[in-house]
């Protein structure tokens, strides 16, 4: 009778993808960056240096905003080279709800232009995209803040891309100040900036963010009824364990790379 009853049980698959996107999306780029570094990633996949000059809108009342989703990866080059003028405009690689990761080339191309500005934007928004975050700059802020699509970028200049940089590889490995970003990975960004989850990592990530959150709350919880911060600390440890430097105290815990 039991065999039978265990051959009605429903099978339960592996999660969706956007379901972990939508479990990912309840945390911060803190919460996920602190997560990254206690598995072993010592810069937590953080994209330095890339700020919200267009921040998004909260998705509910008196929640910060945030943006969260699979990513479009493309790499800009230095005028001249690139795929050729027969390709598409790069925008145009975008795709609804997903989030496009622009890596701008380095040296002078990269430092007096923009490859993205207003148009761009709008374009990205008719599509359905969720944002664009450019290594480089942005340009037209005030037409990208009319359209309202989150830009995170290093910085701003009134000089467009014509005659500086062209598209040069769309949804290959790119690399965002040292940190690798690929096609399938999810991205985070918000008001702190972005970070970037390989998919492999992604299930394993959300389960500690969810478990530090319970963490964080009881600290908090603890520091409003007026316990020291050391003391607060100690409560959830001997609750959950280690919840702040699990990774430094426990040396049989195994470095994962971002490489």
């Amino acid at each position: 009778m039991a065999s039978v009853m265990a051959s009605q049980a429903p099978l339960v698959g592996p999660p969706s993808m956007s379901g972990l996107i939508k479990r990912l999306r309840a945390f911060t780029t803190c919460d996920v960056g602190d997560t990254l570094i206690r598995l072993g990633d010592k810069r937590g996949a953080y994209l330095y240096g890339l700020s919200p000059m267009v921040p998004g809108t909260p998705t509910e009342p008196g929640k910060p905003w945030n943006i969260c989703g699979k990513v479009v990866t493309i790499r800009m080059c230095p005028y001249g080279g690139g795929l050729g003028p027969k390709l598409k405009p790069f925008v145009e690689y975008n795709e609804a709800g997903k989030i496009m990761v622009i890596e701008t080339p380095d040296g002078q191309s990269g430092k007096y232009s923009a490859c993205w500005g207003g148009i761009e934007s709008l374009r990205a928004k008719i599509i359905g995209a969720q944002g664009v975050i450019v290594s480089g700059n942005m340009r037209e802020v005030d037409d990208c803040r009319e359209v309202g699509l989150p830009v995170l970028s290093r910085g701003v200049a009134a000089l467009g891309a014509k005659q500086f940089m062209r598209l040069g590889k769309v949804n290959e490995l790119i690399t965002i100040n040292g940190i690798k970003v690929r096609p399938d990975d999810v991205v985070l960004a918000d008001a702190h900036g972005a970070v970037v989850v390989q998919k492999i990592r992604l299930e394993k990530v959300i389960e500690m963010c969810e478990l530090r959150a319970q963490q964080k709350r009881l600290v908090r919880k603890d520091i409003e009824n007026r316990k020291t911060m050391g003391d607060a600390i100690e409560h959830v440890r001997r609750r959950f364990g280690d919840p702040y430097d699990t990774f430094e105290r426990n040396p049989r815990s195994t470095p994962v790379s971002t490489a």
